[in-house]
This record gives C-alpha cells, sequence and structure tokens, in this order.
C-alpha cells in the first residue's frame, strides 16, 4: 500500500473512550481491505484515550494521530478531512466497531455506499439489525424519495467519495444533528447512491452519550429540533432545493416538534401551526403516501381541533 495515496481515510474522532476505544481501532485495522489509512483525532481527551491512538500508531505505519484541543465531534472530524489523502471517506465512532469486510467495496463509480448496520446494546444484545441489499440509485427523484422517507441520519454507516465532499466541512456550532446537516449539504450533488450488501457496521447504543441525554431531555430536544429546523432552511436555501426542503420539514420536523407543544414558547407553537396552515401539498412530491396521511393527520387534530 501506497501510504500516501490509500484508497480510503477512516476519521476516528476520539474522546473519553479509553473504554472501548482498542475494540474499534482492532475492528478497522483487521479489514480485509488494507488499502486504506487511519486518522485517530484525540479530541483533548482526559483519560488515556490519547495515549492508546499513540501507542497503536507506534504499531501500524497506517495510523496517524492527531491531538488538538477539544473543541467536539466536528472540529475533530474536520480536521481529519483536512488531512485526510484516500479518495474514499469513512467516519467511524471510536465507541463503535465494523466487520472485517465493511471497508471493502467494488463499486467505485458510487458517490456514497451505504452498509448495513447492527445496534448493540451495552450488554451485548442486538437491538436491531438494518440488513440491505445490492441496489444503486442513479436519479435525483429516487433519492430525494429515499432520503425523505427511509434515511437514517447517521455517517457511521456510510463510505462517501472525497470529490462529492470537497471543501465542505461540519458545522462545529451544530452540537446535535450535525451528520444529518454535513449530508444534505452534499445531496444535490449526488450522482450514484449505492447501498451494499458487504459488511457491517455495529453501533453501541450507550446511556450516557449525548444523543440519549438529549432524548431524556424534553426541553433541550425541543430547543435542538427548532435550531436545526432553521438550519435545514438556511442550507436548503443555500443549495435551492425547496422542494427537498418542504418534503424534509414536514415529514421530520414538523411532526417530533408538535409532540413539544405543551412545553414550547407560543412563538414556536405559533411557527408550527404557521406551517401546518400552510401545507404545500402539492409540493411534497418526494413525500410517500404513509407519510402524507401522517400529516394530514396532524393538520386536522391541531389546526381543526
Amino acid at each position: 500500500m501506497d501510504t500516501n495515496h490509500p484508497k480510503i481515510s477512516v476519521i476516528v474522532p476520539v474522546y473519553k473512550v479509553e473504554k472501548y476505544l482498542p475494540k474499534c481501532i482492532d475492528s478497522i485495522l483487521q479489514q480485509i481491505f488494507t488499502d486504506f489509512e487511519l486518522l485517530l483525532i484525540d479530541d483533548g481527551s482526559p483519560d488515556n484515550s490519547g495515549k492508546i491512538c499513540d501507542e497503536y500508531a507506534i504499531k501500524d505505519s497506517r495510523i496517524r494521530v492527531f491531538h488538538k484541543k477539544n473543541g467536539g465531534v466536528s472540529s475533530a472530524r474536520n480536521l481529519g478531512l483536512d488531512n485526510a489523502k484516500g479518495e474514499w471517506i469513512s467516519f467511524i465512532d471510536a465507541d463503535d466497531w465494523i466487520s472485517s469486510d465493511f471497508l471493502s467495496f467494488d463499486h467505485e463509480e458510487a458517490d456514497v455506499i451505504q452498509k448495513s448496520y447492527q445496534t448493540i446494546s451495552q450488554s451485548g444484545k442486538i437491538i436491531a439489525i438494518n440488513h440491505l441489499h445490492s441496489n444503486i440509485i442513479n436519479s435525483k427523484k429516487s433519492l430525494y424519495k429515499f432520503y425523505v422517507n427511509k434515511r437514517n441520519n447517521a455517517l457511521w454507516d456510510k463510505i462517501i467519495a472525497k470529490k462529492l465532499i470537497g471543501n465542505r466541512r461540519f458545522d462545529i456550532n451544530v452540537k446535535i444533528g450535525e451528520d444529518f446537516l454535513f449530508f444534505l449539504g452534499l445531496i444535490p450533488s449526488i450522482n450514484t447512491y449505492l447501498f451494499s450488501d458487504i459488511g457491517y457496521y455495529y453501533y453501541l447504543n450507550r446511556s450516557n452519550s449525548a444523543m440519549s441525554k438529549v432524548e431524556e431531555n424534553k426541553q433541550e430536544r425541543a430547543s435542538i429540533l427548532l435550531a436545526n429546523l432553521r438550519n435545514v432552511e438556511k442550507e436548503t436555501a443555500l443549495k435551492n432545493i425547496n422542494t427537498l426542503r418542504n418534503s424534509i420539514i414536514y415529514t421530520t420536523y414538523i411532526p417530533q416538534l408538535i409532540k413539544f407543544k405543551s412545553i414550547l414558547k407560543k412563538e414556536d407553537v405559533d411557527t408550527i401551526k404557521t406551517y401546518l396552515k400552510n401545507i404545500p401539498w402539492k409540493n411534497l412530491i418526494y413525500v410517500n403516501f404513509k407519510n402524507k396521511i401522517k400529516l394530514s393527520i396532524l393538520f386536522f387534530i391541531h389546526i381543526f381541533k
């Protein structure tokens, strides 16, 4: 392998994960496909995570370690992107792991390759399995329909062409939902989206993760949803994808925000009701029938109650 021109750059942000990190790194180093580099970004971790990274780097020349002041997962990923040499990018969380064939693929014409994944509890129990069958989407309409109705917002189950990412970087001010916002900016430039039946990503469902804490705090969850709604409006306006924006907002944000109506400020509730009163039905061309029915129910319950 030419360490200056690897096929894939694997970027792993590292922060307070000394308990999980060795398993993650070992799973990457045990890949059948070996033409990759591993960028371990120590985000100012106060535990032994940074030391573990350095120890692994001594053993394997494919590993490069970067130590930085703590700035969050987005800033860590950005540093990884700035230093990535590969043609493809894979983002892996330091408390997760991958099967030995996760980095293997044979469709280099794709812009994005999505992999199967399993959700694992801290006790080792399989919570959910999302197994993909090999398939290709190569039309914008089909891609947008999938993205609106069946997407997951994670980046960890995807391998993305570096040329697609270009100079795009994560917004360091977005703490929850940064994966979704980052990928939303890539969507208009995707021509070929591949579902691969090769390999698994194993996602560890930790009770003390940032997302878990947010889910438990309804007020914080509602505030983040509102902030992300505004981020979606801003991002889609820049990309001039208003039809996609409407489909995302009315299938993702409005149905979730209406659940928090009792704890939202009056002006925020009024904003949501305004959205419901002005549903652009003819513009929701990417929303499937099931989600349109759900939206119709919300409309009649909260507008004509």
